[in-house]
This record gives structure tokens, sequence and C-alpha cells, in this order.
């Protein structure tokens, strides 16, 4: 039977911390593409901040910001943005709220300033916990702007008291990544729901698996034969897996390919 793959990137692919795979990593994609199968990279991140990645395991198929963008063999199929009201709605939270917003196109990133002070913005604890987790995945510090609302933006940034957060929860879902902010989606955007609309119009009969370590992964293992969740996954996240392997700094991809007998040990 046919396979189909779908990677996460950041805690998957990429241990944390680190700007390239292991060498085990890069040998089990490399295994997979000779015997074939299809490979998707399917990630939270715009297309400006896993092109190299992509580019260096010769990996065309890209699903980027939880699915909003979509390239198939290099080329961009899906495409989904915010309006300009959209936008503008989420700029006043933000200015009402004092939390950092930020929003992903495809070839660029931005930072809206809620505060005419930007020296104050600028050292402020959720622009330096944004820096952080920014940092931690390998995103450089975004263009800081007073307008976002005019730009073409695919997924937003938040950061900031995101439990207490009254907003249009009916229209969007906020989605943590870590103990500093969160992606904020439109309803029924997610990597799992445009996966499946691939498995059913492109890829049909494939036997599907997904790798992933994170809530925004949680979707996609919904929609896959076989859900694989990393050892260093969130708790939610494991639950929602099929199997647990090891973490990615102990190259759970490859381990888990190698004892399923998907491919060969390395050499």
């Amino acid at each position: 039977m046919k396979k189909i793959f779908f990677f996460d990137i950041d805690g998957t692919i990429l241990p944390f911390n680190k700007k390239e795979p292991s060498n085990k990593t890069k040998y089990a994609i490399k295994e997979l593409q000779k015997q074939g199968h299809e490979i998707y990279i399917a990630t939270g991140k715009a297309f400006i901040d896993c092109e190299k990645l992509a580019k260096n395991l010769s990996i065309e198929n890209v699903i980027t910001t939880n699915g909003q963008v979509v390239f198939k063999n290099g080329q961009v199929i899906l495409q989904n943005s915010y309006s300009e009201e959209e936008l503008s709605y989420w700029e006043n939270l933000a200015m009402k709220n004092n939390f950092v917003l930020g929003g992903q196109g495809i070839e660029e990133n931005y930072l809206f300033q809620q505060i005419n002070n930007q020296e104050e913005y600028l050292s402020s604890e959720n622009f330096l916990n944004m820096s952080k987790f920014l940092n931690n995945v390998h995103i450089k510090i975004p263009q800081i702007m007073k307008k976002i609302s005019d730009k073409k933006i695919n997924q937003l940034w938040i950061c900031g008291d995101i439990e207490n957060l009254d907003y249009e929860k009916n229209k969007y879902k906020i989605v943590k990544w870590s103990c500093y902010g969160a992606d904020v989606l439109p309803i029924g955007v997610s990597k799992g729901r445009t996966i499946q609309t691939l498995l059913t119009n492109s890829y049909q009969g494939y036997n599907s698996y997904a790798f992933g370590d994170g809530n925004n992964d949680v979707e996609m293992f919904e929609v896959v034969n076989n859900s694989i969740a990393m050892g260093n996954a969130s708790i939610k996240t494991k639950e929602y897996a099929n199997e647990v392997t090891k973490s990615s700094e102990d190259n759970g991809i490859y381990d888990y390919l190698v004892k399923n007998k998907i491919i060969e040990e390395m050499k």
C-alpha cells in the first residue's frame, strides 16, 4: 500500500534549540523518499521560516500556518488570509488588553506595536516572552509596525493574558504553543482539516502517518491512520496518538520507522 507521511517541525523533525535535524532523522526521511512515499511538512510556521529546511530535506510538499497555506510540488495550491476587518479587530484587542500581536504571511512576518512608545514596547514582558519563543524555534524578530491590518496575513500570534482574554469564540480559536503565547486561527482551520482534504482529494487509499508534539497536531492525529507523538510531546498530544516514540532529541522519527520495519537501520 502507498504511504504518505506528515511531519511537524519544531520538537519533531527539529529538537528545540537545534537548527538542523539529526543525521538519523535526515537518513529516515531520505529513505522514505527513496521508497517513493509522499512526504509533507505540516507546521504552524510560515513558509519563510521553514523554506530552508524543506529545501535541505528535498521536500516540496509543505503545509504551513496550521493549514492556511499549502505548497504541493513547490507550488501554492491553497492560501487563506484574514480580512482587513478581522485584522483590525485583533489590533483593537491588542491595544485594549496590552498583549503582543503578530502576523504571518508567506514571505514576511510582522509584529503589531500596540503602544506608542517603542522603547516601552520592546522592554515589555510580553514582547520579551514572544522574542524568547521565536528565538527557540529559530524565527527572527519580525518587522514591528503600527498597523498590520493592511498586510496579507494567514495566521496570527498573541502573547499576553490569554486565559482571561475576551474575544469572539464563535469565530476564532486560540491554540497555545507554550507558556508564552498562542496561535490564533479562524474556527475550522487546522492542520487536520487541510490534511483530510488532501487525503480525500489527492491521496485516496494511502496509508497515512503523522508525527507531532504540540497541541496543534491533535487534529492532524484524528484524520490519519497512524498518529505518532514524540516523547517530548504535550500530554494532550500523547493522549490522541496511537503510539508514542522517542523524543526528537533521541531520534524518535528514525526509531519508529525502524521498529515498524518501514526503513532499514542506518549503517
